[in-house]
């Protein structure tokens, strides 16, 4: 037995793998799966992004964002990324440069790990942008909604 072979982690998910497959989950649904999963982290974390003041809960999603850029330089993919394209020969990062070049925004790479790291810079970069503008409304007591009843 190998040192990679004795891995828990492996083991449980080879144990995973084997039971979807017995059970009659084809790689389509598998793959469809962490699509899934990845729509749904990325849609989970722009609602926070977006939505949520506390300063806090963006920190743990630049966090979040930041282990994830680690990860694409690592491997010079994202994890999911690299799971659909394993089951799906296809992936969200490729859907998204076909929707660009069919709008004519076309990149000067054609590295996926290159896209996503601008991505994720970008994404980075807004939350910090958000993060220090709360820290300097704070810091001059301007509050960012109104908690008098307008409509009363």
């Amino acid at each position: 037995m190998t040192l990679d072979e004795k891995n828990s982690i492996r083991i449980l998910s080879h144990r995973i793998l084997d039971f979807l497959k017995q059970s009659g989950c084809s790689n389509k649904y598998i793959g469809i799966g962490y699509m899934i999963y990845h729509y749904m982290f990325m849609m989970l974390g722009a609602f926070i992004i977006l939505f949520n003041n506390n300063i806090l809960h963006l920190f743990y999603t630049l966090l979040f964002v930041s282990v994830d850029s680690f990860a694409i330089v690592v491997l010079h993919n994202c994890p999911l990324t690299h799971l659909e394209e394993k089951y799906l020969n296809t992936n969200i990062v490729e859907k998204r440069s076909n929707f660009f070049k069919k709008c004519n925004i076309l990149y000067s790479c054609e590295h996926q790990y290159e896209k996503q790291i601008e991505l994720l810079i970008n994404v980075s970069l807004f939350i910090v942008f958000k993060c220090l503008l709360l820290i300097a409304f704070n810091t001059f007591h301007i509050k960012l909604h109104n908690t008098n009843n307008l409509y009363v």
